[in-house]
């Protein structure tokens, strides 16, 4: 009798241990796709390179990038990239990005924080309406340097 209360409480909470994991793995999409855009700039070894085109380094399907500058408000973004999803801070320094990817009007990767978050920053250079929108069917070059393992990535702008 203790024997099968014991094996009934153990098969219990395995299954309660297995229910909480899957829960607490589900890793948005945004956040799994910025961390294989981050991994698939490894191929690249030296400190230095030009990257002819970003898409070629995307592993997801996107058909545009928003890049917002720092301090560019929450509520605008929203209106901007016509999206609304949780996971959405402000940038509080200029050493931050503030990266979005839709397709099909959705976000498909989102790359927010500092740096180290990611291990990549993008430079877009300053835009008179606080962002850049540029299209996957554009030739979006770089010049990258990386420093302290971290790749900083300056937008060509031609």
């Amino acid at each position: 009798m203790k024997r099968s209360i014991l094996i009934t409480i153990t098969i219990i909470l395995l299954i309660v241990t297995m229910i909480y994991m899957s829960n607490n793995s589900n890793v948005p999409i945004w956040e799994e796709n910025a961390l294989n855009l981050s991994e698939s700039f490894n191929l690249i070894s030296g400190s230095t390179a030009t990257i002819g085109d970003l898409s070629g380094f995307t592993k997801f399907e996107w058909d545009e990038l928003y890049s917002f500058q720092a301090y560019f408000p929450k509520d605008e973004i929203y209106k901007t990239v016509g999206y609304k999803w949780a996971d959405i801070s402000e940038t509080v320094n200029e050493g931050m990005n503030q990266i979005v990817f839709l397709n099909d009007g959705e976000v498909v990767c989102y790359l927010y924080g500092y740096p180290d978050r990611y291990n990549l920053y993008f430079e877009f250079g300053y835009h008179r309406d606080g962002y850049y929108l540029l299209n996957s069917n554009e030739n979006l070059a770089f010049e990258m340097t990386v420093i302290d393992d971290i790749r900083y990535f300056k937008y060509i702008n031609e």
